[in-house]
């Protein structure tokens, strides 16, 4: 927990110096996954072409987007 602390405060500077780049991590249903959410990659994409965007399958919604809203490791 303390590394991805530090990691995180890494990426949190890192963002004050450019804030045209960085991370998302979204946490989704399939349906969402397959249909509208690569369009809006992409469009992100082509606005802020230094943005990581990770997507995961949310199954079990309460449990998997606390996960991700804690910035718990996979």
């Amino acid at each position: 927990m303390v590394f991805d602390e530090l990691k995180q405060s890494a990426r949190e500077i890192e963002f004050l110096a450019d804030p045209t780049a960085g991370q998302i991590k979204v946490g989704c249903a399939e349906s969402f996954m397959a249909g509208l959410l690569p369009a809006i990659i992409e469009e992100l994409s082509r606005t802020y072409p230094k943005i990581t965007v990770y997507a995961d399958y949310a199954e079990h919604a309460t449990t998997e987007f606390r996960e991700l809203r804690d910035r718990a490791p996979r």
